[in-house]
């Protein structure tokens, strides 16, 4: 974490080099003139950073990105908000956990809502309101 610095950040954010055909050449050009992570000299040791990074299939986040981010998510909160008692105190994830399924209702699997028209069988884990609040499989 001492190596990252605001250069890097700001070069790599929102980039996924696994699943973009851009990525993976702006960063291995960036890493080869030394503009991404400057304090690291090993070069085994940057080797194997840039490695790691190609890696990164999802987009890679930055504070810029989550209140990016953010902006999305505040209406469909708002909604969930809406939804729950006015006198509610906490986030929506503890009021809504009042709602989960119980241990006693569950046999030994659960069929989780992957898309619109897709459902997949899982076994719950120990806490199953965990499961049941999660968005991505």
């Amino acid at each position: 974490m001492q190596s990252l610095d605001e250069g890097t950040v700001e070069a790599l954010q929102l980039r996924a080099p696994a699943v973009s055909k851009q990525d993976p050449a702006y960063q291995k050009k960036k890493m080869r003139l030394g503009h991404l992570f400057p304090e690291i000299n090993d070069i085994a040791v940057r080797s194997a950073v840039e490695q790691r990074l190609l890696l990164a299939e999802d987009r890679i986040p930055s504070l810029f990105s989550l209140t990016k981010d953010l902006r999305y998510l505040e209406a469909p909160a708002k909604a969930m908000k809406a939804l729950l008692p006015k006198s509610s105190k906490g986030s929506l994830r503890q009021n809504f956990r009042f709602f989960s399924i119980s241990l006693e209702q569950i046999t030994s699997s659960l069929n989780i809502q992957t898309s619109e028209t897709f459902y997949k069988l899982a076994s719950g884990p120990e806490d199953l309101s965990d499961l049941a609040y999660r968005q991505r499989s």
